[in-house]
């Protein structure tokens, strides 16, 4: 590489390789980024992608657990057993009806009565969710009877009446 004073093109600061091995340009250009610079019509960019593109089988093989990693299965696979065997919320808020807030909306929001119950992993749910009622559940926990959704905590604000403890 040379520096400054020794560039022979009198520009200020140019860094650039003399003698340089093929790896060492290829580094070079690489660094400068002008392969980004080529602006692409849609039609030219779908025809590239769509060369790369192998879509026909490429066949099944069986290979270990170990070795199976960043491929794609052949086939569907099923557990022999529902593990677990009860329906559970994937995210943290309050399990409902469907029904209750299938009209819910930022703008338009459906007021529902908390029930007295806290459903985290390992909890059986004692209270159903009826009409018009909710019940905080944790990721992992059992859904109650009555309830066929979660909506996310973050979706959600609790409002405590005037008067009314909190929990």
């Amino acid at each position: 590489m040379s520096r400054e004073s020794d560039n022979p093109t009198g520009r200020g600061g140019e860094v650039r390789p003399t003698g340089a091995t093929d790896a060492a340009r290829a580094a070079m250009s690489a660094a400068s980024q002008t392969q980004f610079l080529e602006v692409l019509t849609r039609d030219e960019a779908e025809r590239r992608f769509q060369t790369a593109l192998r879509l026909e089988p490429v066949g099944a093989e069986a290979v270990s657990l170990y070795a199976a990693r960043g491929r794609v299965l052949a086939e569907t696979v099923r557990a022999s057993v529902d593990v677990p065997g009860f329906d559970r919320a994937n995210v943290d808020g309050f399990a409902v009806r469907s029904a209750d807030v299938s009209t819910a909306a930022e703008e338009t929001p459906v007021r529902l009565r908390l029930n007295d119950e806290l459903l985290s992993p390992g909890v059986r749910p004692t209270v159903e969710v009826l009409p018009g009622t909710a019940t905080t559940i944790a990721t992992g926990g059992m859904f109650p009877r009555g309830a066929d959704a979660v909506v996310m905590v973050e979706q959600t604000d609790v409002v405590i009446p005037p008067g009314a403890r909190e929990r």
